[in-house]
């Protein structure tokens, strides 16, 4: 079993932490890059929270009376039917 003194322990750690902040950049920026791209293609934000469409995570749930884009948390199932209505449109019906 090799013997490994303190300073090559702490440079195999600083190595691996430099790694893992290099990969969380590349993360960040792949998203940024991934939002920017869903912003200039028109999927847009939800019409009323803002929220910004994530094609693969929160894609836009059309409303059926009024065909604005909203997020799931700002839509509403209608009872036992696959119909979606945005909160807006329930409210008035």
């Amino acid at each position: 079993m090799p013997v490994h003194n303190n300073s090559q322990i702490n440079l195999k750690l600083m190595t691996t932490v430099k790694q893992l902040l290099q990969l969380r950049q590349e993360m960040i920026d792949k998203q940024k890059a991934r939002i920017k791209k869903s912003e200039s293609i028109g999927e847009g934000r939800c019409n009323n929270c803002n929220t910004l469409f994530v094609p693969l995570l929160q894609p836009a749930i059309r409303c059926v009376n009024c065909h604005g884009d909203f997020c799931r948390i700002c839509t509403e199932k209608l009872p036992n039917t696959n119909v979606v209505m945005c909160k807006f449109c329930r409210f008035e019906t």
